[in-house]
């Protein structure tokens, strides 16, 4: 069986272009620090970082619903004493 030299080279190419890109992507994961560049690259950990997103989101509007509920609780007292004290 004869192998035509331009399939040979075609293959090699391709397989050039393949370490290429896993070149390429080697490179972005040790300059970022980030072995997932993308969500896609692991669904199960990409899910699993928009929830920890979602809950710190939460978690900080919960914060400043309390700060607001406390500073209006502080305002109703000064409130409240200055018409006790006027009275």
């Amino acid at each position: 069986m004869q192998i035509a030299s331009s399939l040979m080279f075609d293959r090699s190419a391709a397989r050039m272009g393949s370490l290429m890109s896993t070149a390429v992507k080697l490179q972005t994961q040790i300059a970022t620090g980030k072995k997932f560049t993308s969500p896609s690259e692991n669904v199960a950990v990409g899910q699993q970082l928009a929830e920890f997103d979602r809950k710190n989101i939460d978690a900080a509007a919960y914060s400043s619903n309390m700060k607001t509920a406390s500073s209006l609780l502080s305002q109703a007292d000064t409130t409240l004493d200055s018409i006790t004290t006027q009275m």
